[in-house]
Order: C-alpha cells, then sequence, then structure tokens
C-alpha cells in the first residue's frame, strides 16, 4: 500500500476530522503509525470546506438517508458497508470532479460516525478504506494526478467563500 500512502492518510485524516465532530475523544491511533508520516493533504483550508459541506447540507442529507436505509434493518457492520459501497461505487462511476469529490467524501464519513456513534467500531476504518479507493480509481483511470492535492485546495477555498 506504499503507493497510495498519501491517499490513505489524507482519508483517515478526512474521517478522522468529521467523526471528532461528533466524538472528540474518537482514539485513532491503533489504525495509522504517524512515526514516519511527513506530508499531510487535509490541510486547514479542506478542513473548513468539509466543515462547511456539513453545516450546509451533507449533514441533513446524510442523517435522512442513514434514517431511511436503517428503518427496516439493524445498525450493523455489514449493513453500513453496504450503505457506504453503494455510495462509493456510484462516485467512482463518474467524472472526477473535486467538489462531487469532497462532498462524497464528507457523506460517506458522516455516515461512518453516525454508525459509530450506534456502536459500530468498523464504520470509520471501512469509510478510511472507501476514500482510498476512491482516490486509488481515478489515479488508475488517470483523473486525479499528484497536482490534483493542489487543486483540491483551491476547490476547497472557493468553498468557503460561497
Amino acid at each position: 500500500m506504499e503507493y497510495l500512502k498519501n491517499e490513505y492518510i489524507f482519508a483517515f485524516d478526512f474521517v478522522s476530522f468529521v467523526i471528532k465532530s461528533y466524538d472528540p475523544s474518537w482514539k485513532t491511533l491503533s489504525l495509522l503509525p504517524r512515526s514516519d508520516v511527513n506530508c499531510f493533504f487535509f490541510t486547514q483550508s479542506i478542513s473548513e470546506a468539509v466543515a462547511y459541506i456539513l453545516d450546509k447540507s451533507v449533514s441533513s442529507n446524510a442523517s435522512y438517508c442513514f434514517d431511511h436505509w436503517f428503518k427496516r434493518q439493524q445498525i450493523n457492520y455489514e449493513n453500513i458497508k453496504n450503505l457506504i459501497k453503494n455510495f462509493t461505487v456510484n462516485v467512482c462511476m463518474e467524472e472526477f470532479s473535486p467538489s462531487t469529490f469532497l462532498e462524497t467524501c464528507s457523506f460517506i464519513s458522516e455516515l461512518s460516525a453516525l454508525a459509530y456513534i450506534y456502536g459500530v467500531c468498523g464504520a470509520p476504518p471501512y469509510a478510511i478504506f472507501c476514500i482510498t479507493h476512491i482516490l486509488s480509481y481515478f489515479k488508475k483511470h488517470e483523473q486525479f494526478f499528484d497536482f490534483s492535492w493542489s487543486e483540491l485546495e483551491e476547490i476547497a477555498l472557493g468553498m468557503k467563500l460561497t
């Protein structure tokens, strides 16, 4: 997974940011060794854009989706995994768009946070896996490149201005 290290760290930081807004005591140490990490792509601007996205509409949409999905089924790892997987597959079927990517990652992270609150401890690591997969998919299909990190940063800055 060395070639996806930056993508995994980004996904890890993204999901951690959203979950910590629900539970500041969430411990992440066992998910990622931080000893040799020297680059951070989940910047302050991106975190502010994610907060803006969540405040705007994603949070209520994620809550509605979560409530609707689990209306007649148990809140457990397999069911949340299927829900998050659906959104992961759907975003991979579209052309890469930085703003859609940030919104989808916010949505997936929010779903994992809601599941975590309901006791599904495996939801955050699965969300991290899915966000890493999305980035891997777009890299493989030459729609996401090393310079795309700065494009994400620019989009994030623009989201805060609207």
